[in-house]
């Protein structure tokens, strides 16, 4: 009955909806980047460990920053700055795979999953925001949604054996973040930060 009274808060479900995107991108990532990387780059075993390592520091930096910034600018805009890296990173992904350019695609694989450290905790403050009341329900939600989503995305992300089905869900997880928020949610991504600071 919670779980249901919690979906009906509209500005939830678009949160929801983001953070499973989110989750959809990352374990699309997990499951897939060593493939295109060390399949299709050539890049070592060594090589890998590191650029994942790289891109590990890259969510725990911008998760740093968001703590550091939320006070000043509120999770709806560090939301959406996260959404736009996410976004950007996803094109120059694309860029680097079809230019066949491992600097550019690695560029392009850490502003996608940097985008995380913003995006995950943001998101999160403003779900359980919309639905203080039912704190438990709402944060049981938020992990069905996100490793379902990844349950999904992850063979998907390595489907072929092309890297374009990596990019393909690097993408879409990208783009359906923001859209979601806005659309679900019916508000938009770039709104002013809420009363209380959120």
């Amino acid at each position: 009955r919670e779980l249901g009274e919690v979906l009906a808060v509209r500005a939830f479900r678009g949160y929801l909806g983001a953070v499973g995107a989110l989750g959809a991108m990352l374990f699309g990532y997990i499951g897939a980047s060593s493939f295109v990387l060390q399949e299709g780059f050539g890049l070592s075993a060594q090589g890998y460990s590191l650029v994942f390592a790289l891109n590990a520091v890259g969510i725990v930096a911008g998760a740093m920053a968001t703590r550091q910034l939320v006070a000043r600018v509120g999770s709806a805009r560090i939301l959406a700055a996260g959404h736009a890296a996410s976004v950007t990173g996803a094109v120059v992904l694309g860029v680097g795979v079809a230019a066949h350019s491992l600097a550019v695609t690695m560029t392009g694989m850490f502003l996608a999953i940097a985008s995380v450290g913003f995006v995950m905790p943001s998101a999160t403050t403003l779900a359980m925001a919309a639905s203080r009341s039912r704190a438990g329900a709402a944060s049981g939600l938020l992990g069905i949604a996100q490793f379902t989503a990844g349950a999904i995305a992850s063979p998907l992300a390595g489907a072929g054996g092309s890297p374009w089905s990596f990019v393909a869900v690097i993408g879409v997880g990208a783009v359906m973040g923001p859209l979601l928020a806005a659309v679900i949610g019916r508000r938009s991504p770039f709104a002013a930060r809420t009363p209380d600071a959120l």
